[in-house]
């Protein structure tokens, strides 16, 4: 509402992304490049918008997949294949 525009699957991203890196940041007591990776490593099945997901082993984002459907101006979630606890599908 506030930018008079729905928000794209860009932007949508971006959110969750910025509020995992921020749960990761209040997580780290010390704030330096290596306990935040190892910080943002350890947060597994992180509950955004978009859905859920970790970072797989190689740093990757890992995500859960959502099956789209259309329904006359709308999209609604068919279904969703869920990442497990590892972050792999």
């Amino acid at each position: 509402k506030q930018f008079g525009k729905l928000p794209n699957d860009t932007s949508v991203l971006a959110y969750d992304f910025m509020n995992f890196l921020i749960q990761g940041i209040l997580s780290d007591s010390t704030l330096s490049r290596e306990s935040l990776e190892y910080s943002l490593q350890s947060i597994k099945n992180f509950e955004g918008v978009t859905g859920k997901y970790s970072l797989s082993p190689n740093k990757a984002p890992a995500k859960d997949i959502l099956i789209l459907k259309t329904s006359r101006d709308q999209f609604i979630i068919d279904r969703i294949i869920p990442i497990n606890s590892k972050g792999h599908l």
